[in-house]
């Protein structure tokens, strides 16, 4: 309604002459508040000839104090005396923190008010208007159910009143956090019966936060309407919630108060998001469900209210995730903290969506230099697995460096089949599922449980841990010619490392007198040394690399290695190091070769860094190999790289039962080698032999053939000696990748002589192929297969007929002879 029809409204109120419009002055005059209102009043007032009487002038205890409904009367009584038209304002601010009973009877106490001479038109036309910017409603059901005169006198002006836009908001704000309000706001009693000054300058389309500490006392009895809609605030929360106009899910803590009014001066610059979650997200510079960024964020992030911003949003809003899980956990939101459960708590969850989001999460981490892996506690959660799997106390486990099933048996009072199937299940339900393959405890523990025979599948090995099953089973070994005494002790020895017990063959190996001064010299000067055969490649196009201590028990991982990093293998061999095995002698020879790097980490670090403990031993081993051919191949890529060593390692002196025999206190190695001071003369014994130095005539050395020790029972892994692990070492040759030569191969017959009893075929193909066919003259295809160092395949005819050998794209022709035919007249009495 605009103020001209508002004039006339009260112009036709006036003019009305029956008594009860005489009699009463009392008028109710409904506006609204807006950027009008104050000129509208004062042109009210003005136009009437009136007075106006702000209730706000009348407020007690000065600024915040307040106005009882007696004081109230008696203000407007007095004023009325006067005789003229009066607009009173504040009136409905005032009746707002009345009780239901006291609006009653403070309205109908204003009817007593009467004109003095209602027969004089200019008394009786005396009107005092109280100008209402809400309580509407209130004030009307008063009059309607409890004024007495309702049908004689209609006290209202502008009954017909509606308002435009929403509800305005009024938040009562505590006094302990008015000081953050800084705009839209009245701070005093007297600013709030005096809001219709106020009109122009707050905006109503907000929140107006009331500041006062004497109405927050009284909010609550403040009456709701059709104009304001009531609230109070007491935190930063809910002050969020109001200005935002959305709920947030994030609990509220009085000591983080100061993160909530972070976060509302950043969301201030980004009101445009559809939903609280979509706008913390963007804040966050991260997808809404993106957890792996959220954890990387929290990880490299130094401001404990990101991190407070981080945790809070994925608590409330991802609260199915696994990184929820975490973050409800942590008390420090320490790096240490979160790292730690990460890890651990994907042994006590069983989810797969869950799980997989954790081994994001870490491969994430892992691209941050502040990311460590908590080991011990990962350790700790295995062992507390395990433990409460078998029943036993985790102290025990944590007082043994691997699990020993007999030593379980012992301790449990269980058999060997119980003990077994307690561990399958533990892997199976728990270990498997949470297993990442980047923690070293969870690889040493696979080795264990593989070892123990827990794991048993090939295949299943290939999955868990790539490394181990190159290691034991990796294709390098094929690639060598010939050399199949070497290749087969090589496999026995790794299977028995892995196992840490002799196989069948390791053990007659040793027993049966193989390990020989002549075994050794016929090994030590039939095979090649190293520097001679890596010498050919000491050009510009290849580059040469010695790898400290890795011998050629690691070729079959070497070789898989190099092919993972799209490298091809041009040639793999084994050759001899030097005797006695250790670095300062083999130096001499390689030194003259113009290598490109030397790596020493692996014979400090794997070798040498540490007492020898099995799955310690080969997970570093494993590590190391696996981060240095990238480290060389990255380095060499688009050239030939040729990979050897100094010397290999024996480790079977701490799996067998060696004792203290000889006491050569001035030995190397933990008494794998002695050099004999000049003068000094030994004999060949079964335990050591008497080298003397091929390029240095004089200097004579002790050199261990066994496990067996020149001093004290070894601690370390070790090398010196002259077993073929600590002799034998790999020489690989390979090239990126689609320049690979063709290789070339050569098949020679070692039996074509067949019969109807009779029809093995046998060949032999150097180098070593993967996979070659026999064909016969029928078309017929047989598999052959190495036995004995040599290929072989039955075929399905007797006769004699042309047959072809398939290697690649190569084939090889033959002739079978039939020896009944050959040896008999006629028909040998066998169906061809």
């Amino acid at each position: 309604m605009n103020l001209e029809e508002l004039k006339q409204k009260i112009a036709d109120d006036k003019a009305k002459n029956t008594s009860s419009y005489r009699r009463y002055p009392v008028r109710f005059l409904f506006m609204e508040l807006n950027q009008d209102t104050q000129n509208d009043i004062q042109d009210l007032v003005k136009s009437s000839n009136g007075e106006l009487l702000e209730l706000s002038d009348f407020i007690m205890k000065k600024d915040d104090g307040w106005l009882t409904k007696s004081r109230f009367l008696q203000v407007v009584k007095t004023a009325a005396s006067d005789g003229k038209d009066i607009f009173i304002v504040g009136f409905s601010e005032l009746i707002r923190f009345y009780s239901r009973k006291d609006i009653e009877s403070t309205v109908l106490s204003l009817f007593d008010i009467e004109n003095g001479n209602i027969m004089n038109p200019a008394s009786s036309s005396r009107r005092i208007y109280f100008i209402c910017f809400s309580m509407m409603d209130n004030v009307y059901s008063v009059l309607q159910n409890s004024f007495a005169r309702k049908d004689l006198l209609d006290p209202f002006i502008n009954s017909d009143y509606e308002l435009s836009g929403e509800y305005r908001q009024i938040c009562f704000v505590s006094d302990e956090y008015a000081e953050n309000i800084k705009t839209n706001k009245i701070t005093t009693s007297v600013e709030w019966i005096g809001l219709w000054r106020s009109a122009g300058i707050l905006d109503f389309t907000k929140p107006i936060w009331c500041c006062s500490a004497s109405l927050y006392e009284w909010h609550q009895e403040a009456s709701p309407d059709n104009a304001f809609q009531i609230d109070s605030i007491s935190n930063t929360k809910e002050y969020f919630e109001k200005v935002f106009g959305c709920e947030i899910k994030f609990e509220y803590l009085m000591e983080e108060d100061d993160f909530w009014k972070q976060l509302i001066i950043d969301l201030e610059k980004n009101k445009t998001a559809p939903s609280t979650k979509q706008m913390l997200s963007e804040l966050l510079e991260t997808g809404v469900e993106d957890t792996c960024s959220l954890a990387a964020k929290f990880l490299t992030s130094d401001d404990t209210y990101k991190k407070w911003l981080i945790t809070n949003y994925v608590i409330a809003y991802l609260e199915e995730s696994y990184l929820a899980r975490v973050l409800k956990l942590l008390t420090t939101k320490s790096n240490k903290e979160l790292l730690k459960n990460i890890w651990t708590q994907g042994y006590k969850v069983s989810n797969a969506t869950m799980l997989e989001e954790r081994l994001n999460i870490i491969k994430e981490l892992n691209k941050y230099a502040d990311s460590f892996v908590p080991e011990e506690a990962i350790k700790n959660e295995i062992v507390e697995g395990v433990a409460n799997e078998l029943h036993i106390s985790s102290t025990f486990l944590k007082n043994h460096d691997s699990l020993v099933l007999i030593e379980l048996c012992n301790e449990t009072g269980q058999s060997l089949d119980a003990i077994k199937s307690r561990l399958v299940a533990y892997y199976t339900g728990t270990f498997k599922l949470a297993y990442t393959g980047i923690s070293n405890a969870e690889k040493e523990f696979l080795i264990n449980l593989y070892t123990n025979e827990v794991i048993s599948n090939k295949d299943e090995l290939r999955i868990m841990y790539p490394a181990l099953y190159s290691y034991l089973f990796g294709s390098g070994d094929n690639l060598i010619e010939e050399k199949d005494e070497y290749k087969i002790y090589l496999e026995n020895y790794r299977i028995s490392k892995v196992k840490n017990k002799d196989t069948v063959y390791l053990g007659d190996y040793y027993s049966s007198g193989c390990a020989t001064a002549d075994a050794v010299y016929g090994m030590y000067y039939e095979l090649d040394k190293q520097d001679i055969l890596v010498k050919k490649y000491s050009d510009d196009e290849s580059d040469i690399y010695i790898i400290d201590g890795v011998g050629a028990e690691y070729i079959p991982l070497l070789v898989d290695l190099i092919k993972t990093n799209n490298y091809e293998i041009e040639s793999c061999n084994i050759a001899a190091a030097h005797l006695p095995s250790i670095t300062s002698v083999n130096k001499s020879y390689l030194s003259k070769i113009n290598y490109k790097k030397w790596f020493v980490e692996f014979d400090e670090n794997v070798i040498h860094g540490e007492y020898y403990k099995t799955t310690n031993n080969l997970r570093k081993a494993f590590d190391y190999l696996n981060e240095l051919l990238k480290e060389i191949i990255t380095e060499s890529f688009g050239k030939r790289i040729v990979i050897t060593a100094d010397h290999g390692a024996t480790a079977r002196a701490k799996w067998t039962d060696t004792k203290k025999k000889y006491d050569f206190d001035q030995s190397d190695h933990e008494g794998r080698c002695y050099k004999l001071p000049s003068g000094e003369e030994h004999e060949n014994t079964d335990d050591y032999i008497v080298y003397e130095d091929d390029a240095t005539p004089g200097d004579k050395y002790l050199i261990s053939l066994n496990e067996t020790s020149l001093y004290n029972r070894p601690k370390y892994e070790d090398h010196g000696g002259a077993t073929l692990e600590e002799v034998l070492v790999p020489v690989i040759v390979a090239i990126p990748q689609g320049k690979q030569k063709k290789v070339t191969y050569k098949v020679f017959d070692e039996n074509l002589q067949v019969n109807g009893i009779d029809r093995v075929v046998r060949f032999s193909i150097i180098p070593d192929v993967e996979a070659a066919f026999v064909v016969e003259s029928s078309g017929e295809k047989h598999s052959l297969v190495k036995v004995k160092g040599m290929y072989q395949a039955e075929l399905s005819s007797g006769k004699e007929q042309n047959i072809s050998v398939l290697i690649e794209d190569k084939v090889f022709g033959f002739k079978t002879v039939n020896t009944a035919k050959k040896n008999m007249e006629g028909d040998d009495g066998f169906d061809d």
